[in-house]
């Protein structure tokens, strides 16, 4: 296939080399170990959680406390909102990923 038989167009979706913060492997390393860490404790979590409180309690609080931190890290890094033609998609995904 060459370059003028397809049916796509050919652009950069990449994020252009030098923007961003700079990494280094250590960084990777330490990020996977607290995702690796934060993802362990969740089992524990729902256990301890559903010993005292019902199902849907306890799900309404994880969606309160998973919106807190996400506005928080949001703020603190001042990321810009996204559009509005977005807000349906992320409804949708927000909705099975935090329920």
């Amino acid at each position: 296939m060459r370059h003028k038989d397809s049916a796509t167009a050919t652009i950069s979706i990449a994020v252009p080399a030098g923007s961003g913060a700079e990494t280094t492997a250590r960084t990777g390393t330490v990020l996977a170990a607290a995702g690796v860490v934060a993802f362990s404790l969740t089992f524990p979590a729902t256990a301890w959680a559903l010993d005292g409180l019902s199902a849907w309690t306890a799900t309404a609080l994880r969606i309160g406390l998973a919106g807190v931190v996400a506005a928080v890290a949001l703020l603190v890094l001042r990321v810009a909102p996204p559009a509005r033609r977005h807000w349906g998609g992320l409804a949708v995904v927000a909705g099975g990923v935090v329920v």
